[in-house]
């Protein structure tokens, strides 16, 4: 009789074990990304419907250097050891990279590694999520380029401006420059020729700012026909004084035709340069509007520069 209840406790655990089984499977196969289980020497040990398509082996497979073929050269390392990492710690890995679809061309990915451990605490092996993200991405990077870029002329616009002057002025190993650009008579040019080209003018404008500033300064528009150029890292004052003279000259070197019109862009220019440790972003913004509104006093061809430093 004992042994009658043995047999039918055992086949009730079994039948329970493959009902789990089932369900579990099921559930992988109804999820829309790629489910892959490895053993502790990389060896698939189970992988639904769409794990087969994206990973490229069947089970009883090793997840190797094959698989890691599609990711993109930059980021192969940064996946083989956060793969390395679960398997070798027990560790959580939630990574996201790049990688190229045959038909689809350059992708973005979300992995998500948990490790698999025994009553002892041993790892026997990982459970791998893949997901495409690649629209996710692009949406990211969309709604983060409203909230940073002024859409008109591709520059920073006026809260990422400060917020890049802020991190320069923390960072900076030397000194921080702002300089002030405040377009002369850009209202008549919006009064003859319409607004659509004083659009154009303000892009002419952003593109000259962009490409004679250096590598890692930040152009960024305030709004209206102003610009503000942060300079990251400029030692002296006279560095900051020859990067708004840059400026100047590249603007007016730079003809724009409009409407048969040839338009040579002028600017009134405000440099103010601090030390590190010196002034916030809010205080150096405001002195380089201040020098730039007496370099506008003279309106001369090319912008007087009044230079301010600060202690």
């Amino acid at each position: 009789m004992f042994a009658e209840m043995l047999d039918i406790t055992e086949e009730m655990a079994e039948e329970a074990l493959r009902a789990s089984e089932q369900l579990l499977r099921r559930l992988t196969e109804a999820l829309p990304m790629t489910v892959v289980q490895i053993d502790a020497q990389r060896r698939v040990v189970y992988q639904n419907a769409r794990g087969a398509r994206m990973v490229g082996t069947e089970i009883g497979g090793e997840l190797g250097a094959a698989q890691l073929e599609p990711v993109i050269p930059a980021d192969r390392p940064m996946v083989g050891e956060a793969l390395a990492r679960v398997l070798r710690d027990g560790t959580d890995a939630d990574i996201e990279y790049g990688y190229r679809d045959p038909r689809l061309g350059l992708r973005r990915a979300s992995a998500k590694a948990r490790a698999l451990t025994t009553a002892d605490g041993r790892v026997a092996g990982a459970v791998v999520c893949l997901a495409d993200v690649t629209e996710e991405v692009r949406l990211r990077e969309e709604l983060h380029r409203r909230a940073t870029i002024d859409e008109l002329t591709g520059c920073r616009n006026r809260g990422a401006t400060l917020g890049a002057l802020s991190e320069a002025l923390a960072a900076a190993g030397y000194g921080t420059a702002a300089v002030f650009v405040d377009l002369n008579d850009f209202k008549p040019v919006n009064d003859r020729f319409g607004h659509a080209a004083g659009d154009r003018m303000l892009a002419h404008v952003a593109n000259v700012l962009r490409a004679t500033v250096r590598d890692g300064d930040v152009v960024g528009r305030l709004g209206g026909d102003e610009f503000v150029v942060v300079g990251r890292d400029v030692p002296r004052l006279e560095q900051a004084q020859n990067l708004a003279l840059a400026l100047g000259a590249a603007l007016e070197s730079a003809p724009l035709e409009l409407n048969g019109a040839v338009l040579r862009p002028r600017a009134s220019v405000g440099v103010a340069w601090t030390r590190p440790g010196g002034l916030d972003a809010d205080a150096l913004i405001a002195h380089a509007d201040k020098k730039m509104y007496e370099a506008k006093q003279g309106l001369n061809p090319l912008p007087r520069y009044r230079p301010t430093v600060f202690p």
